[in-house]
């Protein structure tokens, strides 16, 4: 089941530079680090999220570590300044997450994705967290982060890799961007983008790549090799020069997020 909000989330600033150079883009990354089990009681207390519409996304517990959170944190703040200042890429319009309503999924890639959601929140507008340094409690002395604000477009959370498979077989641009000025934003577990071996399970390689997972969906063949093994928080796979006839993106672009912020190549 694909869930959609159906109001207000982000919006790009007017930029000097011409935006007619720009391209859509869709950017992939796995959530960041999570707590080992057994998991701590504290973390089971429930959280409500404030999405920028005032729609509240209930959160049953929470899975991020506090060095998760900090990452986090840091992506929100430095990530669309780095798309505007270093990339041609258009802004973040649109989000797409792994849904994190109950205990049976994961809540990890929704808490990474909300500090580039909602930079902007005020504090005791969103879920108390019990790590420190989240960035749902700013500065409220400080401005919204570049580039992300109010944009009229929604957050697209799924379920599992086929149910969002599915949606993009009835509507591949549709459902991958919300119009063709703004880029997406994905945030995922490695069993949903690069492999499905679970932690209980022994006989499978986590590190090898299985392309008929979100990234070989998005990928040409010629690429798949180049799908490296994603980092917790770090390894961000940008697709662009969407092929409409072939519903593949003919350029992938590979960079790491540092812990200092700093985003570079390789």
């Amino acid at each position: 089941m694909l869930i959609k909000s159906n109001s207000t989330i982000l919006q790009c600033r007017t930029y000097k530079q011409s935006i007619m150079s720009r391209e859509p883009a869709i950017f992939v990354l796995r959530h960041c680090i999570d707590i080992d089990p057994p998991y701590p009681t504290n973390h089971d207390k429930g959280y409500d999220y404030v999405l920028p519409d005032g729609s509240e996304v209930h959160l049953p517990q929470i899975r991020l570590s506090q060095a998760g959170f900090q990452k986090a944190d840091t992506i929100g703040k430095v990530f669309s300044k780095w798309i505007k200042d270093k990339t041609n890429y258009y802004p973040i319009g649109h989000v797409i997450t792994q849904q994190p309503f109950d205990k049976v999924t994961t809540q990890n890639p929704f808490c990474t994705a909300f500090s580039t959601i909602n930079p902007g929140v005020l504090p005791g507008h969103s879920a108390p967290n019990p790590n420190p340094n989240p960035n749902q409690h700013p500065d409220p002395n400080q401005p919204v982060y570049p580039d992300m604000a109010k944009l009229p477009t929604k957050v697209l959370f799924f379920d599992g890799i086929s149910d969002l498979k599915s949606d993009m077989d009835k509507d591949f641009t549709g459902t991958l961007f919300a119009d063709n000025q703004h880029s997406t934003f994905v945030t995922m577990t490695r069993q949903t983008m690069y492999s499905p071996c679970t932690h209980d399970d022994t006989k499978c390689d986590k590190t090898k790549f299985d392309p008929s997972l979100f990234l070989g969906t998005l990928a040409n063949e010629s690429d798949w090799g180049r799908c490296v093994y994603p980092s917790h928080g770090k390894t961000l796979y940008i697709f662009s020069h969407l092929n409409t006839s072939t519903k593949k993106f003919d350029k992938l672009e590979l960079f790491n997020i540092n812990d200092d912020g700093s985003i570079t190549g390789f």
